[in-house]
């Protein structure tokens, strides 16, 4: 660069122009700021988000069962009732043929007299007889005097086919629900359970049998009843409901923690992916940073780089400038 160029100064070098050069106010040029910046942590968001929400409830076993027993239901005799099917025999076909046409036809064919709604049985030849609320006994009683008026040989048997008045519904952690009828002889609590096809529960310690009856409840847990015979023996009455309930579900304890397994793996396999989508962003910026600094050094080094110098001439040994 020649001596009188715009852009050069040449100084005398003395002790007064030192003095004035260290008094000035130069400010050196800086370098770029991808000098001064790091690759930091990333200012995104990576996280896991909302979780799935739990779609099992979780079990929680109860500390104590309650306890209250049912009353056995006195002993009756049986009363026919609504929907029973009753079935007229004669000992002596041969001789009453004529006479019983009708209800010896019906016997031979095995077919029974069903109790309609307004608790009688309509029997060919004799007409409707009332047998509801009625003892066996005194139904006999009752059908041997309508054919005494029907003028017909009251030799017969009375007997019920098939007993569907009185039921006790059981449910629940049972293998076979059912609706088991009460016959001429008492229904007891084991009998019932065992016409269910017997309580089936992988958890005898949280298993209640409840006896639901005239609008009272009544519970016993499972292990109390093993150990009771008398509560076994306990009779039913007619529109008893027995459910066997399992205060505590093994399979849905175990589905709960499962699921909670589930979701904890879902939210560490996310944060374990959020770190490596921050990381694969900071090596992004670091490698950036990495080359705006390299191509600034390239560029210094072929001096391309606007920079300003001090250049010392003269009686020295090696003239040169210096930035």
């Amino acid at each position: 660069m020649p001596a009188n160029s715009p852009n050069v100064d040449v100084v005398r070098l003395d002790a007064a122009t030192v003095a004035s050069a260290n008094r000035s106010t130069y400010t050196p040029k800086t370098l770029p700021a991808a000098f001064f910046q790091t690759a930091g942590t990333d200012a995104g968001i990576y996280g896991v988000g909302s979780s799935p929400e739990p779609v099992v409830d979780r079990q929680i076993k109860p500390t104590a069962l309650p306890m209250r027993t049912p009353p056995s239901a006195p002993v009756v005799p049986y009363r026919v009732g609504v929907g029973d099917v009753l079935l007229l025999s004669s000992p002596d076909a041969g001789n009453t043929v004529e006479e019983l046409s009708g209800l010896l036809a019906a016997q031979n064919r095995r077919q029974g007299y069903t109790v309609q709604d307004d608790g009688a049985i309509a029997v060919p030849d004799v007409g409707r007889i009332k047998v509801a609320g009625l003892t066996l006994e005194e139904a006999e009683a009752q059908v041997f005097q309508r054919l005494i008026s029907s003028q017909m040989d009251p030799s017969f048997s009375l007997e019920v086919s098939e007993f569907n008045s009185k039921r006790v519904s059981v449910g629940g952690a049972v293998s076979k629900p059912a609706v088991v009828p009460i016959t001429l002889v008492s229904l007891t609590l084991e009998e019932a359970l065992a016409a269910a096809g017997g309580i089936s529960t992988r958890d005898e310690d949280y298993t209640l049998i409840r006896l639901y009856r005239d609008g009272e409840l009544y519970e016993v847990p499972l292990t109390e009843y093993l150990k009771r015979p008398g509560v076994q023996k306990t009779r039913l009455a007619a529109g008893d409901s027995i459910f066997v309930d399992t205060t505590f579900e093994l399979e849905d304890a175990q589905a709960f923690f499962t699921e909670q397994i589930a979701l904890a793996t879902y939210k560490q396999d996310a944060q374990i992916h959020a770190l490596n989508q921050m990381n694969s962003a900071m090596n992004l910026r670091r490698n950036a940073l990495e080359e705006a600094r390299s191509n600034f050094l390239s560029r210094l080094e072929l001096d391309s780089v606007d920079r300003d110098f001090v250049y010392l001439t003269g009686e020295v040994k090696t003239p040169s400038r210096f930035p």
